[in-house]
């Protein structure tokens, strides 16, 4: 956009004095943007421009980067973006804006990409871990990064109280992958206490994912298996570590027993479902149940327990999954949040699946699973939250493989 200045003549007359005329000058801006690379997910595309200002010069030139929608990408303010698996179906677009030499402001948009394709299945995570690379802390974050870890993620430990994390040798783990494992005891008082491995996807803007172990329980003692930790953004402020969406042995609370069985996923939809208030950080207002009972848990969803509905799909199996003491099981999740931004946009297009020892328990599609103001993931959990237990009780995981677009 052309901005106006004012231009000062001066001449001098016979008597040595100078008058001035003021006269209009035009600030232009020249040149374009262009944005060059694949647009297939994972790879980097760049940003560059010809721009010019005259007669002014252009100073410090900020990047934003933009979805199709007018959505901004958080974060993308290089000149070179790689693509993640939430751009796949959306064109891409850069803005570049600053102040020039002259105190104006001016922005130059480019040219919106063809949209994103999908890469298929991209392993993040495919790894067991070993002594050298398992350090923890009491109350202290250790960062791990194994071999065939995505870029941009991380692996971390998380320890208090009275549980321990640790490596362990388990001839029963037979994938042939590793026979190194990661062993949790849980001697907890009521109320619990947290302790959990955590692979950090923050900075990939992650929405969907697939989760793949094994595992095996020593005794009966309940804790949180698997959670799925968010952003919550209710203020702005981006605060991390709420949990989304949790699976976890059952802790019967009526019966004062621990039946030790997986019989649920407990997930947040956004919407308290028995007040209609905004809930932004709730893993369990909505309760998706193995056997199907309860529709009413669904709270926002409340689907029928029929397939193929026109609210959504619930596919049960009608039955809980019990663990066998010592016995290794083989444990598949996906959990893919609803989209959307708002409440004019968002999509009830959320998804969980959940299979054990190759049978489907759980296979939930087009519900809400997340409030339209918060972030992307932010971590995914394992132990985590032991509770309601003072007998000692482990748990131990190991082939952890975590993916995008599929099952590795």
């Amino acid at each position: 956009m052309p901005y106006s200045f004012p231009v000062y003549n001066w001449t001098a007359d016979g008597n040595g004095l100078f008058h001035s005329s003021i006269t209009s000058g035009i600030v232009t801006l020249t040149g374009s943007i262009s944005i060059s690379g694949s647009v297939t997910q994972g790879q980097v595309l760049t940003s560059s421009n010809t721009l010019s200002r005259s007669p002014a010069t252009l100073g410090t030139v900020t990047v934003a980067w933009y979805w199709d929608d007018a959505t901004l990408i958080a974060g993308a303010t290089s000149l070179t973006y790689t693509s993640q698996v939430t751009d796949v179906g959306y064109g891409l677009y850069s803005v570049h804006s600053g102040t020039d030499s002259m105190g104006n402001a001016w922005s130059s948009q480019s040219a919106t990409t063809s949209a994103i394709t999908s890469a298929g299945v991209v392993t993040l995570a495919d790894v067991d871990f070993t002594e050298a690379e398992f350090v923890v802390g009491s109350e202290v974050l250790s960062e791990r990064t194994p071999a065939s870890t995505y870029a941009n993620t991380s692996w971390a430990t998380y320890n208090a109280g009275t549980t321990t994390l640790t490596v362990e040798n388990d001839v029963d783990f037979t994938s042939g992958r590793c026979i190194e494992s990661i062993i949790q005891a849980t001697p907890e008082p009521a109320g619990g206490v947290y302790s959990a491995l955590e692979f950090d996807v923050s900075n990939i803007n992650l929405d969907d994912v697939y989760i793949q172990f094994e595992a095996k329980k020593s005794s009966k003692g309940s804790v949180k298996f698997m959670k799925i930790k968010g952003i919550n953004n209710e203020n702005g402020d981006g605060q991390q570590d709420y949990a989304d969406f949790t699976v976890q042995p059952t802790w019967d609370v009526l019966a004062g027993t621990i039946p030790d069985n997986l019989t649920e996923c407990g997930f947040g939809t956004g919407v308290n479902y028995t007040t209609g208030l905004p809930d932004y950080e709730n893993d369990s207002n909505a309760v998706a149940r193995f056997n199907g009972t309860n529709p009413e848990f669904l709270g926002i969803n409340n689907y029928p327990l029929t397939q193929n509905t026109p609210n959504g799909i619930f596919n049960y199996f009608g039955s809980n999954f019990a663990f066998v003491y010592g016995q290794v099981h083989t444990f598949k999740f996906r959990f893919k949040y609803s989209s959307g931004t708002s409440l004019a946009n968002e999509v009830a297009d959320g998804a969980i699946y959940v299979e054990i020892d190759g049978v489907v328990y759980l296979d939930v599609q087009n519900i809400f699973n997340r409030h339209f103001t918060n972030g992307s993931m932010d971590k995914i959990a394992f132990f985590d939250w032991g509770q309601n237990n003072n007998a000692i009780h482990t748990l131990r995981y190991s082939g952890f493989k975590i993916s995008t677009g599929g099952f590795a």
